[in-house]
């Protein structure tokens, strides 16, 4: 993404967060005295949450005039109309900052994983080794994004294919990287172990198979299930939704989605987290002295966090849009009891 884009994308986004949830209440004239100045004051420096509030105005004031309009416009209608579910036309479903951090971390996991395999040459490979990142880290930044784009776009229109499309476009894209760098890198291994050591062809394609794995298990169904939930949100379906967050064994997930429980990804993190220093370990232990072995093991544990990092930041994300869909679900089925109380 170029830079134009990106201060495009900044510009698009509220400047104080916690302000702009506020905008609701107070069009709506349900914000304190305090929360109402401190509203005030940020409309006039947030362009975003300038026209949010011109648009609630309107509504509100149509509301207002309109007394049989307002009968029949329901709590709920107004949940679905200002809650996660509404997001899903905005870019990449309204999880621009989401996609661009996890395609970041994502990218630069390549990056530094291929400086790693030339690392113990570096002085052969240095001329080259730092081009070479760059153009893997923005080739599979570009393409992450268009992968998620596919999804949220596909996801918007009904279809339930959109992960499967999302998969392909990030085996794709890795197996592109994988034949540019095999052309690259030496056909030897460069790793000194007191083991045998793989070619660095081999090494970097073991390597990428770890970040498909991680990325299938932690970025792909979650953004594609939120996305999935925002859909059904739309249509009116908060009942089924919420069943499934609530754990009711009638209730599915959308189709074509899988709804992964929050404890699950959490464990399975730490499975990860065990695995990856097992190995991470088991290779340094066996790493041969070196001029560029410093150089290597710092490299490793960069790429050891990266990899923690966007787990991690899959999870928290996925958290929060969970108690995004649950909040609206929540307003939607209660103003659903409130109807029914009233009529009764």
């Amino acid at each position: 993404m170029s830079n134009d884009d990106q201060r495009l994308a900044r510009s698009r986004q509220c400047t104080a967060p916690e302000l702009g949830r506020l905008l609701t209440s107070f069009c709506f004239g349900h914000a304190s005295e305090g929360e109402q100045a401190q509203v005030r004051a940020h409309l006039l420096e947030c362009d975003v949450c300038w026209e949010e509030a011109q648009r609630l105005d309107a509504a509100v004031g149509v509301l207002r005039s309109d007394r049989s309009l307002a009968q029949s416009v329901t709590p709920r209608d107004i949940a679905t109309a200002f809650g996660i579910s509404s997001k899903l036309e905005l870019p990449l479903g309204g999880h621009l900052w989401h996609a661009l951090a996890a395609g970041g971390l994502y990218a630069a996991l390549y990056a530094v994983a291929l400086v790693v395999e030339i690392a113990y040459q570096f002085d052969r490979y240095s001329h080259s080794a730092i081009p070479a990142a760059v153009i893997a880290c923005l080739w599979i930044w570009g393409t992450s994004i268009a992968g998620l784009a596919a999804d949220w776009k596909l996801a918007e229109r009904g279809s339930a294919r959109g992960w499967l499309c999302s998969f392909v476009i990030f085996l794709v894209s890795a197996l592109i990287l994988f034949a540019g760098a095999s052309v690259y890198l030496p056909k030897a291994p460069v790793t000194e172990l007191t083991m045998q050591a793989m070619t660095a062809p081999a090494a970097y394609l073991k390597t990428i198979t770890y970040f498909l794995v991680l990325k299938s298990l932690f970025l792909l169904p979650t953004f594609h299930f939120t996305l999935a939930a925002q859909r059904e949100m739309q249509a009116g379906r908060h009942r089924m939704i919420l069943g499934l967050l609530a754990g009711d064994r009638l209730s599915v997930a959308p189709r074509g989605s899988v709804y992964f429980r929050l404890w699950f990804l959490i464990g399975l993190l730490v499975v990860m987290v065990c695995i990856a220093l097992f190995l991470h370990f088991n290779l340094v232990n066996n790493l041969r002295q070196g001029p560029y072995m410093n150089l290597f093991t710092n490299l490793l544990q960069t790429r050891l966090m990266l990899f923690f990092a966007l787990a991690l930041e899959c999870v928290v994300w996925y958290a929060r849009a969970l108690n995004e869909i649950k909040r609206e679900c929540l307003a939607a089925e209660r103003s659903r009891f409130d109807d029914k109380s009233s009529t009764k």
